[in-house]
């Protein structure tokens, strides 16, 4: 239970703090400054495991990545692209089907400011709690039981439920409470199938950096100078969209490029 009480209290307590000064001291500060501070209470999230499971589990801390002690940045950066490719593919669909649900918003100098700071700050986000929730966490849920399927569920569940105070919830709960627990399942099979972490840092990375710099929405908890805005976000569209991007970045990982070599599977 300590360490639980230092991650929490390093990242909600310690990692709150920039955002409230900012919030305090220049409440008309700009987007990018605004995105930068609440994004970076991830930091504080990355020291809080770091700590717990270097001195309180006494464990190497890339044990939370990968159990042969090699993170393979091939795998990362595969799978960051191969997401990145589908949710376009979707995301443009869409905007062909529907054009006048998106404005176009692109402003080139305060675009290409945002992007720089989000490739650092969206990447330790997604970084960040796939290490707790597909690291951490995951294997922690691995001690009690090594049902597959209860782990995908559990795990799910934990991923959506700090964002059901997420504004877009107020769209359809209920849909987006679905999405969020499918995004979770679906970070968690890769996990599960692979037996390491880097495929699902690399497809997190890749969806939040698609959403905050390309197509966003109006009302999102992330305030960004995206390209494209969307009046609203849909949340039957949202949800049927990354059903069809998480199957199919499925059969290409373990379908149609199946890894040659197989570590042992620790969940079995």
């Amino acid at each position: 239970m300590g360490s639980f009480f230092l991650i929490a209290a390093l990242w909600q307590i310690l990692g709150a703090t920039p955002y409230l000064i900012l919030l305090l001291l220049f409440p008309s500060a700009g987007e990018i400054w605004r995105f930068t501070a609440l994004t970076f209470s991830f930091v504080f999230l990355i020291i809080g495991l770091y700590l717990a499971v270097t001195l309180i589990h006494r464990r190497k801390f890339v044990t939370l990545i990968t159990p042969t002690l090699l993170v393979s940045w091939k795998r990362i950066f595969e799978s960051f692209a191969v997401w990145f490719v589908l949710v376009a593919i979707v995301s443009i669909v869409d905007v062909l089907i529907r054009p006048d649900f998106y404005t176009l918003s692109f402003n080139p100098v305060p675009w290409f400011l945002f992007t720089l700071v989000s490739l650092v700050f969206v990447t330790i986000q997604s970084f960040s709690e796939e290490l707790l929730f597909r690291g951490y966490l995951l294997q922690a849920l691995g001690l009690l039981t090594r049902n597959k399927v209860l782990l995908l569920l559990i795990s799910g569940i934990l991923f959506a439920v700090p964002h059901f105070l997420n504004p877009e919830m107020q769209s359809d709960f209920a849909l987006m409470a679905l999405y969020y627990f499918a995004t979770g399942v679906f970070f968690t099979a890769l996990v599960l199938k692979d037996n390491r972490l880097e495929l699902a840092l690399g497809a997190h990375a890749a969806n939040n950096l698609f959403s905050v710099s390309l197509i966003n929405y109006e009302g999102s908890v992330l305030e960004t100078p995206a390209i494209l805005i969307a009046n609203a976000i849909d949340p039957v569209s949202n949800l049927m969209s990354f059903i069809a991007a998480a199957g199919l970045a499925y059969l290409w990982f373990f379908v149609i490029r199946k890894p040659k070599q197989q570590v042992v599977d620790t969940y079995q």
